[in-house]
């Protein structure tokens, strides 16, 4: 009889514990044109501030731990994901209206970073218990990143507060891969509403994106089929809502765990405001894995896909979705891949009345061909399908004018 192969228990460290991190710090407080009164003013109105609002206030204090840090200070939460992102909203608010009363210099703008992960018991020199660990410092470098008013966070944070409540989806938006201490790269969500944080994108440390080549010459996989729905939702505004469902084969012996799409606008919106969603053929939600071009012209992004994709997987499938404000009448579509079988619908408001129609023009001939259409459905909604196009090839553009 085979001897039975022995497992090892692992345990975790008795000196390892989990927590969300809260990490701040003031703006330009080391400004050599501040004087020491006004320095010394604003870290004690911050810290009264942050004592005062609601998260801080109803943590017992057995399940915080608080550390100063000169010009700012971090917080470890052990009893709720949701504490940092809670008190960085409260402060903002008291931080607004203290602002409001004060000159330039005495205002405090801060930046704030969120993280949530592991952190060590350990002693100082004087022998008193301190906290360090990965946790602390990725809260630290999401941060770093930030310009004044930025609440930062990072994926892991974001996806799980996005996952316990919709309210959390609407103020935590993806914006950009940024490149943080010794080289690494991290996607960064920042949250922002009409009354806390900074809806424009931190400059520091951005990655900017050097793919200038098609998605088929950075992956192996094929695709099979796309279906694009146009549903213009808002005819006086031209708010359209984009989806794009893929069917792909992965023709490699190595599995893929991510794919690739771009996003075409004229629009200075970042990503973070297009409302992208993404999800599988099960209709589970993907993940962002990455955000590395967002231009006014072109959005990049990579999806980190719950279940890999095997050599010879067909048709499996995801889809991707988003909503864009056009300037004028059309929807154009560029491909950056070659896609075997192309389904285009447009969806429209019944009483609206406008003549759509469909143009295809190719890269290899550049010549522009109407589409026929093949379906049409009246209702409270006008559905509109066009025949399939078959064998779209790379920088083939698809043009809807209504």
């Amino acid at each position: 009889m085979p001897e039975l192969f022995q497992f090892t228990t692992l345990k975790v460290p008795e000196n390892m514990m989990h927590a969300s991190f809260f990490f701040i710090d003031i703006v330009g407080l080391s400004n050599p044109l501040l004087s020491t009164t006004t320095q010394s003013s604003k870290i004690k109105i911050l810290n009264n501030s942050i004592a005062q609002c609601p998260s801080y206030e109803s943590t017992p204090t057995k399940e915080k731990i608080v550390f100063p840090t000169g010009d700012g200070m971090w917080i470890a939460f052990l009893d709720g994901l949701e504490k940092p992102i809670n008190l960085a909203l409260e402060l903002h608010q008291k931080l607004k209206k203290h602002n409001q009363e004060q000159t330039k210099n005495e205002q405090i703008q801060v930046r704030i970073g969120c993280h949530s992960g592991e952190v060590f018991f350990v002693n100082d020199l004087n022998g008193t218990v301190n906290l360090w660990g990965p946790g602390i410092i990725m809260a630290r470098r999401v941060m770093d990143a930030g310009d004044a008013e930025h609440i930062l966070m990072t994926s892991t944070m974001a996806e799980n507060l996005i996952e316990l409540s919709d309210e959390y989806r609407k103020i935590i938006h993806p914006i950009h891969d940024f490149k943080i201490k010794h080289g690494e790269v991290l996607l960064v969500y920042s949250a922002y509403g009409d009354n806390f944080g900074n809806s424009e994108r931190p400059k520091k440390g951005l990655v900017v994106s050097k793919v200038d080549q098609n998605l088929e010459s950075i992956t192996p996989i094929v695709y099979n089929c796309l279906d694009l729905v146009v549903n213009l939702k808002n005819s006086e505004t031209n708010i359209c809502k984009i989806s794009k469902t893929f069917a792909v084969e992965n023709q490699s012996m190595n599995p893929i765990y991510e794919v690739s799409d771009t996003i075409q606008t004229h629009s200075k919106k970042l990503f973070g405001d297009l409302n992208v969603k993404a999800y599988d053929e099960n209709n589970e939600n993907l993940e962002i894995a990455g955000v590395n071009l967002d231009t006014e012209n072109k959005k990049e992004f990579k999806l980190k896909l719950n279940k890999p994709i095997f050599q010879k997987d067909k048709n499996k499938k995801f889809t991707i979705s988003y909503e864009i404000e056009l300037k004028n009448n059309f929807f154009e579509e560029i491909f950056p891949i070659n896609i075997e079988q192309l389904g285009i619908e447009f969806t429209f408001p019944t009483n609206v009345k406008i003549q759509p129609k469909l143009y295809l023009l190719t890269i290899k001939d550049r010549q522009k061909s109407i589409q026929e259409e093949v379906d049409l459905k009246r209702g409270i909604s006008t559905q509109i399908k066009w025949n399939e196009i078959k064998n779209v090839e790379i920088n083939d553009l698809v043009r809807l004018e209504w």
